[in-house]
């Protein structure tokens, strides 16, 4: 495993040791490198990109982006699963056939069931396995739940998490829970999977109010992201046509069709 002082390499290099063991297990060491990436989006667990960087030699590199703000709130083999799932998107630009109006295609379902990960649009038994927004669960007992044991039999652990959850705990708790229920909704956009949720390692981090944990030395409460911050702008629309504009002052806009003053919305 990558030994490190600093936590951005202590991080980094564990998540490149992960994408490392899994090309060895599942892909036979034929994926080529690329960049991975921390991005905090709110309605997204990874995403993968083709060619998103290039280095100073000219060679384009894809991009695999994981969201650290889940690191807390989901399952250590889960969040691998985020990141095989990912990989499937970069064997496929690399080695496969993408669709381009449908990055969850055929092709990439077969793949992800080849390496152990079921697609599926609701994240549970029973949703389609391709389509515009596809999701995934681990299947037990398969090549990525092997792997991915493997490798936290190694040792593997994700070091550093990010306190400010992108949204509250016991939100993905709930989606969770409702998961596995064949009708239930698709997963929000951009969500890659949902397993079942163990509190791992954000219930444990919260059992200790902030001043205890503080002074004891342990580490802080995972927090809900902060409330929005009240916007200064407000919306007028015109009452004939309906075009509409925003405006961050008051100001008195006329419609140029109508030659009418638009109003608050």
């Amino acid at each position: 495993m990558a030994s490190s002082t600093t936590p951005s390499l202590e991080l980094y290099g564990a998540l490149q040791d992960a994408f490392d063991h899994f090309n060895r297990t599942l892909f036979a060491g034929a994926l080529p490198p690329c960049l991975i990436t921390l991005r905090a989006q709110r309605t997204r667990y990874g995403h993968h990109q083709h060619a998103r960087f290039v280095s100073r030699d000219g060679a384009s590199l894809d991009e695999l982006a994981l969201n650290p703000g889940y690191f807390a709130l989901r399952p250590v083999e889960t969040v691998l699963s985020t990141l095989a799932h990912e990989m499937v998107h970069h064997w496929q630009e690399n080695a496969g056939a993408v669709t381009p109006s449908n990055h969850h295609n055929r092709e990439w379902a077969e793949k992800m069931k080849e390496i152990g990960l079921m697609p599926s649009t609701t994240g549970a038994p029973g949703g389609e396995e391709s389509g515009s927004r596809v999701s995934h669960y681990i299947i037990e007992g398969g090549p990525f739940a092997k792997a991915c044991q493997a490798l936290l039999d190694e040792g593997f652990v994700l070091p550093v998490y990010d306190r400010h959850a992108p949204e509250p705990p016991e939100r993905v708790l709930a989606r969770s829970m409702v998961s596995f229920n064949e009708n239930a909704p698709p997963p929000p956009d951009g969500m890659n999977d949902i397993e079942p949720y163990r509190p791992e390692p954000a219930a444990a981090l919260n059992e200790a109010p902030m001043e205890a944990a503080e002074a004891e030395g342990k580490p802080l409460p995972i927090v809900a992201p902060p409330p929005p911050r009240p916007s200064n702008r407000s919306r007028l629309a015109c009452p004939q046509c309906g075009a509409s504009a925003w405006i961050s002052k008051e100001v008195v806009l006329i419609c140029g069709s109508c030659a009418v003053p638009l109003e608050a919305v």
